[in-house]
């Protein structure tokens, strides 16, 4: 395997893009974009209007349509957001999750008790190894 002359990278993909990176990778150089932030350039792209269409298309392919059409229903605004109004903004990983996002997850606990070795077994008087 040869190792690329160029590696061209630092560039952000709401800064530069994949056209950069695409040129130098099409001369057999290494072309890298930052994917930084990528959830709040989705958003707001979608909030924009999604000129051309982009990321909805991109979502299109998503492998779980389900999310893509959450994704798409709650961001997305025909014809772009007023200029000056405030973004709607994705929800940041927590360790105390936003009520929005807090919902009961049901759990399926089944309590094993642990292996009786040969010296637990005779004074465990429930059979459970001293437990």
């Amino acid at each position: 395997m040869q190792l690329p002359t160029i590696i061209q990278g630092g560039m952000g993909v709401g800064v530069s893009g994949w056209r950069l990176a695409r040129a130098v990778a099409s001369t057999g150089q290494l072309g890298v974009v930052s994917g930084v932030a990528l959830d709040t350039l989705m958003v707001r792209r979608l909030q924009l209007g999604d000129r051309g269409g982009d990321i909805r298309r991109a979502l299109a392919r998503f492998p779980d349509p389900s999310v893509a059409e959450r994704i798409v229903e709650r961001y997305f605004v025909e014809g772009g957001i007023d200029p000056g109004a405030p973004f709607r903004l994705v929800p940041k990983v927590t360790v105390v999750p936003p009520v929005e996002v807090s919902k009961p997850v049901p759990v399926s606990v089944t309590l094993v008790p642990p292996a009786v070795g040969p010296l637990d077994a005779p004074s465990a008087p429930d059979g459970l190894g001293g437990c």
